[in-house]
């Protein structure tokens, strides 16, 4: 196993191991800061679908708040 850094320590005994809601996991994230720049959160969906049957495909589209960050 790696190092673990003392910061890393202390949180990790702050996480408990079930799942928890949207709302709950985005308070705990923001809690959590202790880094001196802008953390990001990555989050993965299960939606439970066939993607190779046409009536249950995901499409859509979003506009990011700043963009994409091409000028």
């Amino acid at each position: 196993m790696g190092f673990r850094s003392k910061r890393y320590k202390k949180e990790s005994e702050q996480v408990s191991k079930e799942p928890l809601g949207l709302a709950e996991a985005v308070e705990k994230a923001k809690s959590l800061k202790s880094v001196k720049f802008d953390q990001s959160i990555e989050c993965v969906l299960h939606l439970g679908i066939d993607p190779k049957q046409a009536d249950q495909m995901v499409r859509g589209s979003i506009s990011l708040p700043y963009g994409i960050g091409k000028q």
